[in-house]
């Protein structure tokens, strides 16, 4: 089981095979395309779509991380998705 998702991630570009993004670039332009062909878009500089939903007795937590990297806090749904 582990050499077959292995195998995955050594091949981003058959893991992105038949998978299309929707984003809105840094510009406001709205963007439609395969995967395999967004490697180089800076989804980190992207509008949100959505905003993160907050309620009382949720599972997940979402919130906002500070990336020191970039100087900017990046929202996200989950510590899975903050910690990933």
């Amino acid at each position: 089981m582990a050499g077959a998702g292995s195998a995955m991630w050594r091949q981003p570009a058959v893991a992105a095979a038949g998978v299309e993004v929707e984003f809105i670039d840094a510009d406001g332009t709205p963007r439609r395309g395969p995967l395999s062909g967004c490697w180089s878009v800076a989804f980190e500089r992207v509008a949100a779509v959505r905003g993160f939903a907050s309620f009382r007795g949720q599972r997940n937590r979402p919130g906002l991380w500070w990336f020191a990297t970039t100087g900017e806090l990046v929202g996200h749904e989950s510590w899975l998705e903050r910690d990933g």
